[in-house]
């Protein structure tokens, strides 16, 4: 659902050790096959293999399912293998464990301003796979987040 030039913004988990909030966001530079990433030289920490953290290429050499996704994503590999995206480094940020505190406390009341919908959780507003912002709305956000981490680490 997403093209060049968008962004996705990255939440934590309800059940993870830093409040529930976001921890970064990624612009979209490019969308290719899992193939064409994998046989992307700047892409080779992305290849999944016995390791940790492991990559997010699903594909192997050959260009079949990869087994170090240990059947996760196997019932929608042939849907998966279709699309990569590869972020922008200038337009994407991932955020340090004190501005993710920072942030945390604001985090639902300014979602609930810019989606102009009421819920007290995350999930109340953005549902588990997401929601669509227009642009004057990804602005708002970018600009909220941006200027809060930022006045942090002036404080820091």
């Amino acid at each position: 659902k997403i093209d060049r030039g968008d962004y996705v913004f990255f939440i934590l988990p309800k059940k993870s050790k830093h409040p529930q909030t976001i921890f970064g966001y990624l612009q979209v530079r490019d969308i290719v096959t899992h193939d064409d990433a994998f046989n992307d030289s700047e892409l080779r920490s992305k290849r999944m293999a016995n390791k940790n953290p492991n990559g997010n290429i699903i594909v192997d050499e050959s260009g079949r399912y990869n087994c170090f996704d240990r059947g996760v994503h196997k019932s929608i590999f042939k849907k998966i293998k279709e699309r990569y995206v590869i972020g922008n480094a200038v337009g994407s940020r991932f955020l340090t464990r004190s501005e993710i505190q920072s942030l945390a406390p604001d985090f639902v009341k300014v979602l609930r301003r810019i989606l102009g919908k009421g819920g007290r959780r995350p999930i109340d507003l953005i549902s588990r796979y997401g929601c669509k912002l227009s642009e004057s709305q990804v602005a708002e956000f970018l600009k909220w987040v941006d200027k809060s981490a930022d006045e942090h680490r002036a404080k820091a």
